[in-house]
């Protein structure tokens, strides 16, 4: 007598890999739920090449770099603990303020400043305090850029301010930016380099779109507004970088 003989080979599931970070954990762990690692760097190396997902835990996770994925890390999700709001944050802490004079301010703000120290290679666009976003200080102090005051004029020297922009002091700073509307529905930002508070004047430190005021000047009356300059800090709250 002959059998048939089935054989039946069961598969068993492979299980992803699993990882998992909290600000509070350390890169010397295992990486469970229970010994989380303690940066995204360490879990990305860890799950590399493996698939499955990297969850964060509650927290705020400091970046001092840029966390960088590449092609050898898809595959990969990462994603919130249950119930958790993790935070990526790039931002540094701004420690030692203290009362300061600062020349050239306007009156409103006199004996109202409190100063800190920066590094020279800081350059931002935000800054909180207690969480909140805080107001760059700008001239005008609004948005409505419809109601900005135009630019005189503009040609090789740069843009001719008209006489009420708060231009004293500004000689010499290479942090002032001028937002401007060149033609309706864009904006550009640029940074001021050179200003000329005697003459009104000041140059670019890049060539941008401005010029189509050179080009088209009756296309538009291209409004403007100075940000992050030392003369129009006049509202609580406000901060510039000098």
């Amino acid at each position: 007598m002959r059998y048939l003989l089935l054989a039946c080979l069961l598969a068993g599931s492979v299980r992803a890999a699993e990882f998992y970070v909290s600000p509070t954990g350390s890169d010397a762990n295992a990486g469970t739920k229970s010994k989380p690692f303690q940066t995204l760097e360490k879990a990305r190396d860890s799950i590399r090449g493996k698939g499955g997902k990297v969850i964060l835990l509650y927290g705020v996770y400091v970046l001092t770099n840029t966390f960088v994925l590449k092609p050898e890390d898809s595959g990969v999700r990462y994603e919130a603990a249950p119930g958790a709001k993790p935070v990526l944050s790039g931002a540094r802490e701004i420690t030692g303020w203290q009362p300061g004079g600062v020349s050239n301010l306007p009156a409103a703000a006199e004996g109202k400043i409190f100063v800190a120290t920066v590094p020279t290679n800081w350059f931002f666009k935000t800054f909180y305090v207690d969480g909140k976003s805080q107001q760059v200080a700008r001239w005008p102090d609004h948005d409505d850029w419809h109601k900005w005051t135009p630019y005189r004029s503009y040609d090789h020297s740069g843009v001719w301010f008209p006489t009420n922009a708060p231009l004293a002091g500004l000689d010499g700073r290479n942090d002032v930016e001028l937002v401007v509307f060149p033609a309706e529905f864009w904006n550009t930002i640029i940074n001021l380099r050179g200003i000329n508070s005697k003459k009104g004047v000041t140059g670019f430190a890049s060539l941008n779109t401005v010029q189509l005021a050179k080009f088209r000047p009756g296309w538009m009356p291209h409004q403007f507004s100075l940000r992050n300059a030392i003369s129009a800090l006049d509202q609580p709250g406000e901060w510039c970088v000098d």
